[in-house]
Order: C-alpha cells, then structure tokens, then sequence
C-alpha cells in the first residue's frame, strides 16, 4: 500500500511555491463557479469519502492506467521528451 508522502517530496510538483503563477480567476470568480455547477458542502464530503476510499486501491487504479497507455502507442509518445517517441524512464520512475 502507498504511503502518503508530501507535496515537496514529489518530483517535478511545485504547488505552493513561487514558481507556480496565480490563478487567472479571483477567490470570488471561483465561488461563482462553484455556485455555476452546484458544487455544495456535501459535495466536498463525499470527494474526502471518495478520497479516502481510493487511496487504498491507488497502485491498482495506476497499474491499470499504465497498461492502457502501454498499449497505445499515441499516448506513450507523451510520457518521453519532445521529439522522441520512446518514454522518458526517470519521468515515469517519478510519477509511479
């Protein structure tokens, strides 16, 4: 099972930090899109149940995902460097 690790230990994550520019939207914007799609206070319960559900089955949900990427060659072109169709080992070694 997965251990849960900080944001700063994840390679190639910058959340939080200077290097990631603002949101486009204010605060106030965002609260419209909420109310826009009905987002609710039950809504975020139940994505932290979900959450919590899922995190114990994340190396299944990621095997699974791989594999269907594995077998089609257009979307494995997008796991290696820009101009090279073969995928980029320490990248995806990262996000594992």
């Amino acid at each position: 099972m997965r251990t849960l690790v900080s944001i700063s230990q994840i390679a190639g994550y910058t959340y939080g930090t200077s290097v990631i520019s603002p949101s486009p939207i204010s605060q106030e914007e965002f609260r419209y899109l909420k109310q826009t799609v009905l987002f609710s206070e039950e809504d975020k319960q139940y994505l932290r149940m979900a959450g919590s559900i899922l995190q114990k089955q994340t190396d299944a949900i990621l095997a699974l995902w791989y594999n269907f990427v594995g077998f089609h060659p257009y979307l494995i072109q997008y796991s290696g460097k820009p101009n090279d169709k073969d995928p980029d080992s320490a990248y995806l070694g990262a996000v594992r």
